[in-house]
């Protein structure tokens, strides 16, 4: 283990992961975060070994309280319970729908980042529209759908294809993990104390719903995904460095608003197509040159895209209508 001195501050690295002297996990490399969090048994959070945690607990997939405030995980009228869609066509009640991770860390993610959003998202859209203009509030939202995105991805390391298949891959075995990097370090801001630029934030999209209903979908190749919460919907493209957001305008003239639940999923298969197509991408990465740490991006002079891909925009758009939807039955 080295030592690194930043003026008063002394950090210890190991295998380019970067500890404080008193132990604590600020920055973990993309080889240990592949070997440690993807196929290892740590916290996702604090990177610690499962062995070492007070008490474990199974942090939800999609926040409880979400559902819970909108009424859609069990209905009242219908007595409903909610499913997602996995990869696969597997369903899975919302209830398991949860990864593992120690129980200090679950309450760290619930004080600093679930309950700020969920105050945002219970004022309704034109609050959240308020809250998204201010950078506090943008970086906020984006550390939590990248959160989500993380923990819909882990999750599926524990599922086959076909679940009932012993020789069937993991579902995760598809997933190119070094492009969850980034998104791992935006996730985990809270506990590490990693500052965000707000240069590094990606394209964050809130279009009204028409008949308000309840989705969540994502695209990995993409990275991208969408959250319908009633009677509106945030979509956000996780590493573009807001290089889409160029092209918002255009995309939603195709898909303009409000928008229902296929037209949602539509809207989203164009914001994660014009994300692969971006000819130039913007570098993300976390500076650990002072301290605090903060996640940076240096970005292209200008947006440009590739040549349209009919076989790439068929694939995305069957990617967005297609698994990890939510559903009820």
């Amino acid at each position: 283990m080295d030592e690194h001195n930043d003026d008063a501050t002394v950090f210890q690295v190991t295998n380019d992961s970067i500890f404080s002297s008193e132990g604590k996990l600020l920055h973990i490399s993309c080889d240990n975060f592949i070997q440690d969090i993807v196929n290892g048994a740590c916290c996702f959070v604090c990177g610690r070994p499962e062995g070492e945690w007070e008490k474990s607990t199974g942090e939800h997939v999609l926040p409880d309280w979400l559902l819970k405030h909108f009424e859609w995980r069990q209905s009242k009228k219908r007595k409903e319970l909610a499913m997602i869609t996995l990869p696969g066509k597997q369903y899975r009640k919302y209830g398991g729908y949860r990864i593992r991770c120690c129980l200090e860390c679950n309450g760290l993610l619930s004080k600093a980042v679930e309950v700020p959003i969920s105050e945002m998202l219970k004022g309704g859209m034109r609050t959240l529209e308020v809250e998204l203009r201010t950078v506090s509030g943008r970086s906020l939202m984006y550390q939590w759908l990248c959160l989500i995105f993380l923990k819909t991805h882990l999750f599926d390391r524990e599922r086959r294809v076909i679940q009932k298949d012993p020789e069937s891959p993991l579902i995760s075995t598809v997933y190119d993990w070094r492009t969850l990097h980034h998104i791992h370090a935006v996730a985990r801001a809270a506990y590490s104390g990693t500052l965000l630029d707000p240069m590094a934030v990606g394209s964050i999209f809130v279009v009204e719903v028409k008949d308000p209903f309840f989705d969540y979908v994502d695209v990995s190749e993409g990275r991208a995904l969408y959250l319908a919460f009633g009677d509106f919907a945030v979509f956000c493209v996780l590493d573009d460095g807001c290089g889409v957001n160029c092209f918002g305008e255009s995309i939603t003239r195709q898909v303009p608003p409000p928008v229902t639940r296929k037209t949602a999923r539509t809207l989203l298969g164009h914001l994660a197509y014009v994300n692969m197509r971006l000819k130039e991408r913007p570098l993300l990465y976390t500076d650990c040159g002072t301290a605090p740490f903060c996640i940076r991006a240096k970005l292209p002079s200008r947006p440009v895209l590739m040549e349209h891909d009919p076989e790439l925009f068929s694939k995305v758009m069957d990617a967005a209508h297609g698994a990890r939807g939510l559903t009820s039955c």
